[in-house]
């Protein structure tokens, strides 16, 4: 109940202009604070930037610390070695025994490598920094997306309270004809017939009323809950009586730019360079690496044994170049290998089949915005027609020219074209933007060149 009162309101107040409208360019910037989608697809954009630092970390020089302490029980027995010490000659088949049970036992190591060489890791670095480039990507995408849907339910919420209140008027209208109907079979003036159809027109525009008062309350929601906006006082503004012309260049060049900065196709083009990437570190010697390596460990163990007190240390200290390179995974790198260029494929196809779709969107829509205007023009026309065509059937409906039937329907005509004509300057309105995003230009300049199209 209680929105159904603000639906109403919002209806009277586009009847009356009793407050002041809101524009698209404060509904999309109350969208961008108050919309979770646009939180969302902000965070996804800024957990995309961190694959740049990523990308440079992997050639960074890496440190590694471990320690440990503990209890530890050791045995070593060398047999038949060969001890040799001044002023003592030389003994054979000597043996060394030690053991340690139970003993205190400490280690640490220190290790620091800078990768030198490795295809793999410079495949894996030029795929993060081509995922950083997806996510701006992306977010562009996700950022048109949200504008055109947030002008679509803007002009839902007009076109809809527009509809309302058109059929609230035709309710009206017919609601007395009604009545005219009834008087006049009445007194005999007028067939049963007319009251029957009169009454028939009657519930059956109740029931659209309805439908229509329904879907005028989830448009206003969408509206609420995307911006944020109180929806007491809310008013949406309508296209002028005439609208200006779209500077239209030639379709070619608005293929071109769509081709060359549509942020879709350039987000799928980054994810065919990912897929390349990811091919390159599997071929063959992508996984040898060449490394700088700077690595000390130390590690002592004393305590009691089988032969009194002991105690062992061991300390390394090195610094070089290691290499590595895996000779067999058990089939697994080249399984791995067909599984990215099936990826790749994949890729390249997902690119020439959205290619193929935002062709035909340019296509359609510079097709409607070069006849947008004549198509408004007619229907204006016929609006004006209609209006004079109804006007002449009341004249007539009164003095028995035409039945009640002929004034329904001409009303009705009345009211479908003056719905058209809006529908018609919506889309031409739509279009723009909608041409705008697919050629890469949605901006808010593109947003205040169609608000600029609207009065209160």
């Amino acid at each position: 109940m209680k929105i159904q009162r603000k639906v109403l309101l919002l209806s009277l107040l586009i009847c009356t202009g009793g407050a002041r409208a809101t524009d698209l360019l404060e509904l999309w910037q109350s969208v961008k604070v108050n919309d979770p989608d646009m939180a969302a697809a902000l965070s996804a954009q800024l957990a995309g930037e961190e694959k740049k630092n990523q990308a440079s970390a992997l050639w960074r020089p890496s440190f590694n610390v471990r320690g440990s302490a503990g209890k530890m029980t050791s045995n070593s027995d060398l047999a038949g070695a060969k001890f040799t010490a001044p002023g003592f000659g030389s003994l054979s088949g000597a043996a060394f025994n030690t053991a340690i049970q139970n003993g205190n036992a400490q280690a640490w190591s220190v290790q620091a490598t800078q990768p030198l060489l490795s295809a793999e890791r410079q495949a894996h670095a030029q795929q993060l920094r081509n995922l950083a480039k997806t996510s701006e990507f992306e977010w562009q995408v996700r950022n048109d997306e949200l504008l055109l849907r947030s002008v679509k339910q803007y002009f839902d919420v007009l076109l809809l309270t527009q509809k309302l209140n058109a059929l609230r008027h035709q309710h009206e209208a017919i609601r007395i004809e009604a009545q005219k109907a009834r008087d006049q079979f009445q007194i005999g003036e007028l067939p049963i017939t007319d009251t029957h159809e009169t009454q028939a027109k009657e519930a059956d525009i109740r029931a659209s009323i309805m439908g229509l008062e329904n879907d005028l309350q989830n448009a206003v929601s969408a509206v609420g809950d995307a911006s944020g906006l109180p929806l007491e006082g809310f008013q949406v503004m309508q296209p002028l009586d005439t609208l200006q012309p779209f500077a239209l260049k030639t379709q070619d060049e608005w293929q071109e730019k769509a081709k060359n900065s549509n942020p879709f196709l350039k987000m799928l083009s980054a994810k065919v360079e990912i897929a390349s990437q990811e091919t390159r570190s599997f071929q063959w010697g992508a996984s040898s690496s060449l490394d700088l390596v700077a690595q000390a460990k130390k590690q002592t163990l004393a305590g009691l044994g089988d032969y009194g007190a002991a105690r062992t240390n061991a300390s390394e200290e090195m610094v070089g170049i290691q290499f590595n390179m895996p000779i067999f995974t058990g089939g697994m790198t080249h399984s791995k290998l067909r599984e990215a260029l099936n990826n790749e494929e994949k890729a390249k196809f997902e690119l020439k089949s959205a290619e193929q779709k935002i062709h035909r969107g340019v296509q359609s829509a510079w097709f409607d915005l070069k006849i947008g205007l004549d198509r408004i023009a007619a229907l204006h026309a016929a609006w004006l027609s209609s209006q004079s065509q109804l006007k002449a059937t009341q004249l007539a409906r009164e003095v028995g020219d035409r039945t009640t039937l002929d004034l329904l329907n001409a009303q009705n005509a009345q009211t479908t074209t003056e719905i058209k004509l809006l529908e018609a300057k919506l889309a031409y309105l739509f279009n723009q933007l909608n041409l705008a995003s697919l050629t890469g230009e949605l901006d808010l300049p593109a947003l205040a060149q169609v608000n600029a199209q609207l009065r209160p």
